[in-house]
């Protein structure tokens, strides 16, 4: 914070601030300012867990599509969730057993 008001004090010329750019400067590094690795971690977490919860969804639906086809519902989920896109492909690919 103290840098930050050094610069602007700086950038705007003015003279009262020069105490504080010079205490700034003398001034010792904060250790352990940092978020460090395991606060790295947490947002990749969270975001690995909703995108999880996501495909989830996803291939559970996918899996009632194949069986309103006419196919078996936990093989299709277990296609689509553990394969993505290409599970997803298949099931659109898929006759209707039902009409048939």
């Amino acid at each position: 914070m103290k840098k930050l008001l050094c610069f602007l004090s700086v950038s705007l010329a003015a003279s009262g601030t020069s105490a504080l750019c010079e205490a700034a400067s003398d001034a010792a590094p904060v250790s352990g300012g940092g978020m460090g690795i395991a606060g790295a971690f947490i947002p990749v977490i969270v975001v690995g867990i909703v995108a999880i919860f996501i495909w989830f969804k996803a291939a559970r639906n996918m899996a009632g599509i194949a069986a309103d086809k006419g196919y078996t519902e936990r093989k299709w989920f277990h296609y689509c969730f553990w394969l993505g896109l290409v599970g997803i492909l298949m099931v659109c690919a898929m006759p209707d057993k039902k009409r048939h």
